[in-house]
């Protein structure tokens, strides 16, 4: 009787692993991907304005030479 109450709840465990693996390795490695993302956004926002001011001035700065 004590073999079996202690398989039992090894049982139940074995069936609330998945879940416990999906909270913890899918949910915290769905919010790293999501703040990798995020933070890819970011920089390659700022730098295309960047490079888009650059560009700006950098013609401005010839167009009176030229003339």
């Amino acid at each position: 009787m004590c073999v079996t109450l202690h398989l039992m709840p090894i049982a139940v465990e074995s069936r609330l692993a998945p879940s416990v693996l999906i909270a913890n390795v899918a949910i915290p490695t769905v919010f790293i991907a999501l703040i990798l993302l995020v933070g890819g956004l970011i920089t390659g926002g700022i730098a295309f304005v960047l490079v888009h001011l650059f560009r700006r001035f950098s013609t401005k700065s010839e167009e009176p030479s030229d003339r």
